[in-house]
């Protein structure tokens, strides 16, 4: 697993650490090195009625 992280241009191998090994959410990743910051997520449609299959 190391292999291919270490091939990942820095700013990538940054996130990816920051993130999957230090726990660190999307948003702190990106203050820290310097990216975007994360959209937040579209709401989801509501159902205008009940679902049919219970």
């Amino acid at each position: 697993m190391w292999r291919p992280v270490a091939a990942l241009p820095t700013k990538q191998r940054q996130a990816v650490a920051y993130h999957h090994f230090a726990g660190l959410p999307h948003r702190d990743v990106a203050e820290l090195i310097g990216g975007p910051r994360p959209r937040p997520a579209a709401p989801r449609p509501t159902a205008s009625r009940p679902c049919a299959h219970r």
